[in-house]
């Protein structure tokens, strides 16, 4: 599975660059420091907003954000 700008089909405010399910999961359990899945990423993402494929941010509910850069990964 993937998952693309949630404003893409919200608004058509971004681009339609998909983003792995694996490698959201990846950096989610890092965030969180357990183990999740398709449901908890519903329950946990409150947006997913991509720029390109080297530039997005995760939006988690109640917390700070994941924001993937050419400059790195800021958890």
């Amino acid at each position: 599975m993937k998952y693309i700008c949630s404003n893409y089909d919200n608004f058509g405010k971004c681009v339609r660059i998909p983003i792995e399910e694996e490698y959201l999961v990846e950096l989610i359990e890092n965030r969180l420091n357990v183990k999740v899945d398709r449901q908890a990423i519903e329950e946990h993402i409150e947006l997913i907003k991509i720029e390109d494929a080297h530039l997005f941010e995760i939006l988690i509910k109640d917390q700070e954000s994941i924001l993937f850069s050419r400059n790195g990964i800021r958890y």
